[in-house]
């Protein structure tokens, strides 16, 4: 027999820690997305930039990637910040 406490808590905690986990990543892109803003890499970064492990990327894909991440910015700061406040209370 499953013991569904165990299950729920278990639940829970997940749900929880990949929320603040979740909330941790979008807060270090706003910071990256700062940084690429002051350094300007918007206009130095080249295709030819993408070496190693990033050889399969170019610099559009890292320009659409901060496309989608200013839209998710955008919507959790939507509706008086209600949607980073449900991420915040989850966090001790």
């Amino acid at each position: 027999m499953v013991d569904l406490t165990a299950k729920k808590s278990n639940f829970i905690s997940r749900s929880v820690q990949h929320a603040v986990t979740t909330l941790s990543n979008i807060e270090e892109l706003r910071k990256m997305r700062r940084e690429a803003t002051v350094l300007g890499y918007g206009t130095i970064l080249m295709d030819a930039d993408f070496a190693g492990d990033n050889d399969h990327l170019t610099k559009a894909n890292l320009v659409d990637a901060f496309r989608t991440i200013d839209a998710i910015i955008a919507l959790l700061e939507a509706h008086s910040n209600a949607h980073y406040g449900n991420l915040y209370k989850l966090k001790r």
